[in-house]
């Protein structure tokens, strides 16, 4: 998602990015948590899903190394709607959200670049659900 932004712009979104390791099994978020960052999975695996009130869970992706999470969900004024939960020993990279707010408001196409991220994951979607 970042590989076109220029040096300068990289640099100022790596001050809003933070590396997380997580054992396996661990929660990287729930739903109802406040959406503060978007994540990429450096190592690992990650698991998103919904619970029902009845505790059956509804994979919607699993994420793994190099693949980002949680963009569309930053520029909601909600909560996380899924849960995150690590299949393996996992390491995060957390973007946070004021970081990337930040850089739109410098340079406005970089929301082109957050929104081609965000189409990519959706089209994804809908051909695992189309398969």
């Amino acid at each position: 998602m970042f590989s076109n932004l220029s040096t300068p712009k990289r640099e100022n979104m790596a001050r809003g990015c933070r590396l997380r390791r997580f054992a396996r099994d661990s929660m990287v978020f729930r739903a109802g948590e406040q959406c503060e960052s978007f994540h990429f999975v450096v190592t690992g695996q990650v698991k998103l899903f919904v619970a029902s009130a009845t505790g059956v869970e509804k994979i919607i992706e699993l994420i793994g190394p190099g693949r980002s999470f949680a963009e569309a969900m930053m520029f909601l004024p909600k909560p996380y709607m899924l849960n995150a939960q690590t299949l393996t020993d996992t390491l995060i990279m957390s973007v946070g959200k004021q970081a990337v707010f930040s850089e739109i408001e410098r340079d406005p196409r970089f929301s082109m670049h957050m929104l081609s991220g965000i189409s990519h994951w959706l089209h994804r979607l809908l051909l695992d659900v189309e398969s």
